[in-house]
C-alpha cells in the first residue's frame, strides 16, 4: 500500500514544458482562490509570474525532456514547448489582464487544432485566451475552435458507437474520448457547431456504447474492469469503484495483451487484467475529464 513504500523519491531535472504548465496552474489557482483566501491567491499569481519570467530568458527546447542516465522509470517525452508557454501566457492574461502577456500569447499561439493532454495542452490555452477580457486577437482562435469541433463531431457521426477515434487506438484512448467530448463543452458558446449529441456519444461510449460492451467505469453497469492495474485494488484484492480505466489500445503495449489479443480488432484490444498496464491501468488525468463531462451534461440539463 502507499503507506508502506519507503523507497527515495526523486526530483527530475528542471524543464520548460514542466515549468509552462505549472505557470498556466498556478493561475487558474489564483483566480480560484482569490474569493476564499486573497494571501494564497497571491502566493499562487507570485509563483506563476516567477514561472512566466524562467520562460521568458530560457530559449526554446527542442530537444525534449530526457531521463538522466541512471533513472530507469517511464519517460514523459515533450519535444515541443510552444503549447506550454502558450498556455501559461494565457493563463496569466486571464488572470491579471497585463499587456505584456497578450503578446506572448500572439507570440506562441499554436497553427495546429485544440487538444487537451499532457503533451499537448493548445485546447487549454486557446480556452484561457478566448475567454480572457483583455484578449486582443480572438478570431483566429474561434475559426481554429469550430473546425476543432466539426473535426470531432465528424468522427463521432462515422461509426455506430459514436467513437471520435478514427483508425488507431492510442494508449489510454478513454482519455482521447473523454477529452473530445470536453473539448466540445468548454468551446460551446464560443463556437456556433456545438453538437450535444457528439457529447453524448463519447460519454455513452466509456460507459458501455462501444465494441468491447464494457462500461470502463468500475463498479458500474453489468460489465465493468474487476481487475484494473491500480495498486490499492492490486493489493487489497477489491476493486475501487468509479475509476475510468485505460481504454483498448492497439499499440499492444503489454505483454499481457500481446498474447490475448494480437488478431483482435483496433477497438477490441483491451483486457481486463491487473497486468494488462496499457489498457487497464488508472490515472488521475484519464479520470478527470470524465467528471468534467458528467459535470457539463448536468450543467446543459439545467
Amino acid at each position: 500500500m502507499p503507506q508502506d513504500e519507503t523507497d527515495e523519491l526523486y526530483i527530475m531535472p528542471v524543464t520548460t514544458t514542466a515549468t509552462g504548465d505549472f505557470a498556466a496552474v498556478m493561475a487558474i489557482a489564483s483566480r480560484v482562490y482569490k474569493k476564499y483566501d486573497k494571501a494564497y491567491a497571491d502566493k499562487c499569481l507570485a509563483a506563476a509570474k516567477k514561472a512566466a519570467s524562467y520562460l521568458d530568458n530560457t530559449p526554446h527546447d527542442t530537444k525534449g525532456y530526457k531521463n538522466p542516465s541512471d533513472v530507469s522509470t517511464g519517460e514523459y517525452e515533450d519535444t515541443n514547448d510552444y503549447d506550454e508557454r502558450f498556455w501559461a501566457y494565457a493563463e496569466l492574461l486571464k488572470t491579471t489582464g497585463e499587456k505584456s502577456f497578450d503578446a506572448s500569447v500572439l507570440i506562441e499561439r499554436p497553427n495546429s487544432s485544440y487538444t487537451l493532454g499532457w503533451q499537448g495542452v493548445t485546447g487549454y490555452g486557446a480556452y484561457a485566451y478566448m475567454t480572457a477580457d483583455k484578449a486582443s486577437f480572438t478570431e483566429d482562435f474561434k475559426n481554429k475552435a469550430k473546425d476543432t469541433v466539426e473535426n470531432i463531431s465528424s468522427k463521432a457521426s462515422t461509426y455506430g458507437y459514436g467513437s471520435s477515434i478514427i483508425g488507431d487506438y492510442p494508449w489510454g484512448s478513454n482519455l482521447t474520448i473523454a477529452n473530445n467530448g470536453e473539448l466540445l463543452l468548454m468551446l460551446n458558446g464560443i463556437t456556433d457547431s456545438f453538437d450535444k449529441d457528439t457529447v453524448d456519444k463519447q460519454l455513452n461510449y466509456l460507459f458501455g456504447t462501444n465494441a468491447t460492451g464494457y462500461c470502463f467505469l468500475t463498479g458500474f453497469g453489468t460489465l465493468s474492469p474487476k481487475n484494473p492495474h491500480h495498486r490499492p485494488s492490486q493489493v487489497t484484492g477489491k476493486c475501487v469503484p468509479g475509476m475510468i480505466v485505460g481504454g483498448p489500445n492497439n499499440g499492444l503495449n503489454d505483454p499481457y495483451v500481446q498474447s490475448v489479443c494480437a488478431k483482435n480488432p483496433t477497438a477490441k484490444c483491451y483486457a481486463d487484467n491487473s497486468q494488462s498496464y496499457s489498457t487497464n491501468e488508472v490515472t488521475i488525468y484519464w479520470n478527470s475529464p470524465v467528471i468534467y463531462l458528467l459535470a457539463g451534461e448536468i450543467s446543459l440539463e439545467k
